[in-house]
């Protein structure tokens, strides 16, 4: 793996973003959430309108070409989203990346918090590993799937 380094996100990132997010979410959740070109995440404004929100919150993981390889978006307490290029799972990205985010909310808080969606299970395998708990579910109506709203206790 070569090296990789975080960053906060810059308004050049996104391109890139939205390209890794697009060209990923049928992979991730084609099994459970509806890819017709109904989807907004996927064939309308959803992704690119959240992007412009969240950058503030954003950091991107690169290599050492550039190329944005990881993205997460921390918003206090909440890590809001985490996405791993595809060909770049299972390399130690999304480690590497919650392992920032959990040092940075601990300065300030005693809880870190995430929601999930409740069928995709590598995700939530991934964050119970880490020591997440599943605190309580609820129905995206948009999805049409349940979300984990998921905690875990830091040492500050």
């Amino acid at each position: 793996m070569s090296a990789i380094h975080t960053r906060p996100a810059r308004e050049s990132d996104i391109p890139q973003i939205l390209k890794l997010f697009k060209d990923s979410l049928p992979q991730s959740y084609g099994s459970f959430i509806d890819m017709t070109h109904d989807n907004p995440w996927l064939h309308g404004t959803a992704a690119d309108e959240y992007v412009a929100r969240t950058l503030p919150d954003m950091t991107v993981a690169e290599d050492a070409q550039g190329t944005v390889v990881a993205f997460g978006v921390l918003q206090g307490n909440f890590v809001d989203l985490l996405w791993v290029r595809l060909e770049r799972r299972g390399e130690g990205l999304g480690t590497q990346m919650m392992d920032e985010f959990e040092a940075r909310i601990a300065e300030e808080h005693e809880t870190a918090r995430l929601e999930c969606f409740e069928p995709n299970t590598p995700a939530i395998e991934f964050y119970r590993r880490r020591g997440y708990t599943i605190e309580r579910t609820y129905f995206v109506e948009d999805a049409g799937v349940n979300t984990a709203v998921m905690v875990k206790k830091l040492d500050r």
